[in-house]
């Protein structure tokens, strides 16, 4: 009787569990997708800290020339960029800030201490 078990195995049946080929195809493409949406989340991460470093970039400017502060006419240290990009308040009163100095009249004072209040390193 093994045998006869031994000689129904040999003729090309499967042992143990049938494969799972259509499991493992949702798994691969679940992967792939979230792969591609991870991806696409950094991408566009980059792309918004280049135009608030831009942004950046054109306050100190415009403090630069405006209120001829010579600490703002070098260029930002790699640390600010970083520390700038990272921190959604800062941006907020640096934007707020170039839009004080863009319509004329700065008190820079005042620009100098609300920019101070959200811990951005001045000299």
């Amino acid at each position: 009787m093994a045998d006869q078990d031994a000689a129904k195995n040999t003729d090309g049946e499967h042992i143990g569990n049938t494969p799972h080929s259509k499991r493992n195809l949702l798994l691969v493409g679940a992967l792939v997708v979230g792969a591609g949406l991870i991806g696409v989340f950094y991408w566009q991460g980059g792309k918004s800290d280049t135009a608030a470093i831009a942004e950046l970039q054109s306050f100190r400017q415009a403090m630069a020339t405006q209120c001829k502060s010579e600490q703002f006419a070098r260029p930002a240290p790699q640390q600010l960029n970083g520390l700038y990009a990272d921190s959604r308040r800062m941006q907020a009163v640096v934007h707020e800030q170039l839009g004080n100095l863009q319509r004329g009249q700065p008190n820079c004072d005042h620009i100098m201490k609300t920019i101070k209040s959200v811990d951005f390193p001045v000299e």
